[in-house]
């Protein structure tokens, strides 16, 4: 009890920094002789994530573009999220620091979340009728193959990977419908 006292009184005295800087693309900072590249790759889990490269140890600090054990998908961009995975892959890190869960030594897990949300992606597209509600959509679209792989076998991870799954159907229907709700919403 006395150490969670202590670590709000610590949250609270924190003040954002930099409050007012935004980029576009790419923002390097030296960190003493240590190149960190923040970059922003698109829409993905939200519309804002940005993602940490360090090119000398090719690492990566994805936040949560990348959470394990299961993808949080509250309110996604479920086919741009799987393009920035994508393209993340591509860089062959070495060392990949997710949002939550353990530090990867490599992209399993980064392109299994890609093939789950490209799964949403395409199963929603090829069942999309105007009109269709998200109730019939979701019953149209089947990630079971999917949820063996992130709960192995754990009845707690695959409930809670399905919810998430089920999140990201809606922002799916939410697209083809053409009616975004607001992250938050």
């Amino acid at each position: 009890l006395e150490a969670g006292e202590a670590a709000m009184t610590e949250c609270e005295r924190n003040r954002p920094a930099n409050i007012g800087m935004t980029l576009t693309d790419t923002l390097t900072i030296d960190l003493g002789g240590r190149s960190v590249q923040i970059e922003y790759q698109g829409r993905a889990n939200t519309a804002g994530d940005l993602v940490g490269w360090l090119p000398e140890s090719r690492t990566l600090l994805t936040g949560d573009l990348v959470v394990s054990p299961f993808p949080f998908a509250t309110m996604p961009y479920v086919s741009e999220w799987a393009q920035v995975l994508r393209q993340l892959d591509a860089r062959n890190a070495t060392l990949i620091l997710p949002g939550h869960g353990p530090v990867m030594r490599d992209a399993a897990y980064l392109r299994d979340v890609a093939a789950v949300l490209e799964s949403i992606s395409t199963q929603a597209r090829a069942a999309w009728q105007p009109g269709m509600t998200l109730d019939s959509l979701r019953k149209r679209i089947d990630v079971s193959s999917h949820a063996e792989r992130f709960s192995r076998g754990d009845p707690f991870l695959r409930v809670n990977f399905n919810v998430q799954m089920s999140s990201a159907i809606a922002r799916m229907w939410q697209e083809l419908a053409r009616e975004w709700k607001p992250e938050g919403n």
